[in-house]
């Protein structure tokens, strides 16, 4: 007994007729090896469909999973060449499959005299087209065995009862000339239609066993009567439970709309109740404010008091800024008062600082002066005595000791005085080149034009027209510390002699500025 079809059996067809496709499209060529022996579904099909041995291939047969097989039909050497046996050959020849419902004659004449268009009856009238003529005359047919078999078991009068007892429906797998046939869309698949007969070859049948479960599943009639009134009984409680969820939805949206609906009444009338309620506060709030400028102009004072008190006020305000400018005014110039005076300060101390480097610089000078005089009068000394020999050479205190030692005196004293006392023993010669040098002066004083020793071509003038004896004579702030070259005029300060281009005094062009140099730890006076 075979089992009640299920929705899955459609589908492992489906998947069968899908492999059976590949198998066919890749084999090339189209036969396989040849069977030792007969088996019995072989023997059975071909003597319900009365076939000869000599209409069959049995090298061309083939078995699949899924109950599918393909019976090989003979077709070697009826044509003019094999050559499009090889499917994947040069030829490139289509697979195609032809389902028919005509019964086991029709399949009969099909094996012995190939596809048709438009076969002729009994009669000798041309038949009527069983696959329908939907796309003018032709030869129908199908890339598709699931569609191939769709047309074999419509209406349940495409299978073959076997001798067997076994239900089978068969489908005609076909070569197809490549460009002999046209493509039509048909119910989710292709459909192709031939014009020639010789375009379009069948090669063998597939088929395969179905229960009558099965039969009646592709049928779309259900197992039976118990089967069909379930599934009836099923369709009415699912509809009468659609309807049962419709009403409650449609309670539900009632409901919901009555709802909103009380909601939207609600909020309005509160949204009126709070506009009145506003409005009554806006009418109770004007009326307070009107009451309240009424009583206000009862109080309020004579319009001539009202102009004194404003004009006081003015006043008031104008004192109170003149004040404050006064004030602004006042801390600017105590800013400006302070701003001033920093900066004299500043300049004075950079003035002084100034004046002390210069003087400092003096010294430093006077003393390296001083020192290099005090060589050159060691020196003078040695060659007054070289008839002696001395020797020279070394530093300023060994070769006064070697001057000493030449002359056999011993003195004491600094450096200076002990040189002074060799030139009195060499003579009055050396002594008086000594003191021919520069005149002396005190430390620390002011240079005068006498003593400068440069004739300028002017009559002397007074040291008290030039500022006084240390005053300078362009600021009259500082001490006179620098001399004009070439006019020699010692009459300006550090400070201002940088600012001169010319001398303060005579008004003549200045080479430079000269500072008088001090009487140093040796006593020796120069001028740069």
């Amino acid at each position: 007994m075979h089992a009640s079809p299920s929705p899955s059996t459609l589908d492992l067809m489906v998947r069968s007729a899908t492999r059976i496709a590949l198998a066919a499209q890749n084999a090339a060529p189209l036969e396989q090896p040849a069977w030792s022996t007969e088996p019995a579904w072989r023997r059975d099909l071909r003597s319900t469909l009365q076939l000869d041995e000599s209409d069959l291939d049995r090298s061309a047969d083939v078995a699949v999973d899924g109950g599918w097989r393909r019976l090989g039909l003979s077709v070697r050497g009826r044509f003019e060449d094999d050559a499009w046996l090889d499917a994947g050959g040069a030829a490139g020849w289509r697979v195609a499959y032809h389902g028919t419902d005509a019964g086991p004659n029709a399949i009969r004449s099909i094996v012995q005299t190939g596809l048709r268009v438009g076969g002729l009856g009994s009669n000798g009238d041309p038949a009527r087209p069983r696959s329908g003529d939907t796309f003018g005359r032709g030869i129908y047919v199908t890339p598709s065995l699931n569609m191939g078999v769709m047309y074999a078991s419509r209406g349940g009068r495409g299978f073959v009862r076997t001798e067997r007892g076994c239900s089978v429906l068969c489908v005609f797998c076909c070569a197809v000339r490549p460009g002999g046939f046209s493509v039509h869309e048909h119910k989710g698949g292709e459909v192709w239609t031939i014009g020639t007969e010789a375009d379009c070859r069948a090669t063998g049948i597939w088929s395969r066993s179905f229960s009558e479960d099965e039969q009646a599943f592709m049928r779309g009639s259900g197992k039976g009567p118990r089967r069909q009134q379930a599934e009836r009984l099923a369709a009415e409680e699912a509809q009468r439970e659609e309807q049962r969820a419709a009403a409650a939805a449609r309670k539900a949206a009632q409901a919901e709309a009555a709802r909103r609906e009380k909601e939207a009444a609600d909020k309005r009338a509160e949204e009126e109740k709070a506009r009145r309620r506003a409005k009554a506060a806006e009418a109770t709030a004007a009326k307070k404010e009107a009451k309240a400028k009424k009583k206000e102009a009862k109080k309020a004072p004579p319009a001539c008091t009202l102009e004194e008190e404003r004009r006081a006020k003015a006043a008031a305000e104008l004192r109170t800024q003149e004040e404050r400018a006064a004030q602004l005014a006042a801390e600017q110039e105590s800013a400006r008062a302070e701003r001033e005076a920093a900066e004299l300060a500043g300049a004075a101390e950079r003035a002084a600082l100034r004046e002390d480097a210069e003087l400092a610089e003096a010294l430093r000078r006077s003393e390296v002066d001083a020192e290099e005089a005090l060589v050159r009068r060691v020196l003078r000394c040695e060659e007054a005595v070289s008839s002696e020999s001395t020797g020279g050479g070394g530093d300023l205190p060994r070769r006064v000791e070697r001057l000493e030692a030449s002359l056999g005196a011993a003195t004491e004293g600094s450096l200076e005085e002990r040189v002074g006392a060799i030139e009195r023993l060499i003579g009055s010669e050396a002594g008086e080149a000594a003191e021919q040098h520069l005149p002396v002066t005190d430390p620390l004083a002011a240079v005068s034009l006498s003593d400068a020793g440069l004739d300028t071509g002017r009559p002397a003038a007074p040291e008290s027209t030039m500022g006084g004896e240390t005053t300078c004579i362009v600021c009259f702030a500082r001490v006179k510390s620098h001399a004009a070259v070439p006019c020699g005029h010692l009459c300006a300060c550090g400070p201002c002699s940088e600012q001169m281009q010319e001398c303060p005094y005579c008004r003549e062009p200045v080479m430079m500025w000269m500072v008088p140099r001090v009487r140093s730890s040796y006593g020796l006076l120069a001028l740069l």
